[in-house]
């Protein structure tokens, strides 16, 4: 029997990102196979697998290093050195993990990596999810297996971050139980010539949104969020991700510029008003859609930034 698991994602570039804290990794075929019955048949005689859209996704703890790697616009895998490499990492029966030139690599070497979402609750760790499209550069298959490999050079678990700061509308929005940020981007690849794998991808829509649920019912309230909703500004909303201590509990410093940062241009309103379960707190959430300002992209970022 062999058992493998999850291990750093790397960006083969001429300087490799790779990108550790990984929760989970996921690579799967999309094939479409055809098959139909004819000539009054109940069971096909011919079949084929008419097209091959291998995709891939990962998720990791680390978020300021994934949105470093893959900013909103995502990042190109064609532009770089070698491509995306997941591994399968070995473990060995009766101790741990294996060593050198036992482990799986799957290669991805044409396509794009995009943003996908990030999630945190209260007092949790913030986990960011990127999507990999794989295309096909006219010579290699859009994912590589490798046997009997070794494996990079582990990459850095030294980040954690979890729900900080919200400002939105100049309204502080405080009492939060849980943040998840949708990219929002639509990406989609495309083939011709009836070639089994498809050839182009590019994103088509990126139209984010910011989800809060949390215990104040008053977010609902003339002064906070109106039933109408309310408008929301680069200037007049702020989002962060506080980063946690590694080595001991609580947070880094306000001060200290380590903190994630979101600015958004957009709309919001109380999607649930109220909800109460049992006898636990009553709930109300709020939605956030960003929008382009013209001007701003319609999230700003700045992974190294103070808490103001």
């Amino acid at each position: 029997m062999t058992i493998h698991g999850a291990y750093s994602v790397v960006f083969n570039d001429t300087a490799d990102i790779i990108i550790g804290g990984i929760e989970s990794a996921t690579i799967r075929s999309q094939v479409e196979h055809k098959a139909d019955p004819t000539s009054g048949e109940i069971s096909p005689r011919h079949q084929s697998i008419t097209a091959i859209k291998p995709v891939a996704d990962f998720s990791s703890y680390c978020v300021a290093d994934c949105l470093d790697a893959v900013p909103l616009t995502g990042t190109s895998i064609t532009a770089m050195a070698t491509g995306v490499d997941i591994y399968a990492y070995a473990h060995v029966h009766g101790a741990g993990r294996g060593g050198a030139s036992l482990h799986r690599k799957y290669s991805i070497a044409d396509g794009m990596v995009i943003p996908a979402k990030i999630s945190c609750d209260h007092r949790g760790d913030a986990l960011m999810t990127c999507n990999i499209l794989s295309t096909w550069d006219g010579t290699n298959a859009p994912v590589i297996e490798t046997d009997l490999t070794s494996v990079a050079t582990q990459g850095d678990d030294d980040q954690r971050f979890t729900i900080g700061k919200v400002v939105l509308g100049s309204v502080t929005i405080a009492d939060i139980r849980s943040f998840e940020l949708d990219f929002g981007i639509t990406a989609n690849t495309e083939g011709a010539d009836s070639d089994i794998y498809d050839t182009h991808v590019s994103i088509s829509e990126c139209r984010p949104v910011l989800t809060l649920r949390g215990i104040d019912v008053e977010w609902l309230k003339a002064a906070n969020v109106p039933l109408v909703g309310k408008v929301a500004t680069h200037a007049t909303t702020t989002v962060y991700l506080r980063k946690r201590l590694q080595t001991a509990a609580g947070f880094v410093a306000n001060a200290t510029a380590e903190h994630i940062k979101y600015t958004i241009d957009g709309l919001m309103w109380i999607e649930d008003i109220i909800s109460v379960r049992g006898a636990g707190p009553a709930e109300c959430s709020l939605k956030l859609a960003a929008r382009f300002d013209a001007t701003n992209a319609p999230l700003v970022l700045d992974t190294t930034s103070a808490i103001a």
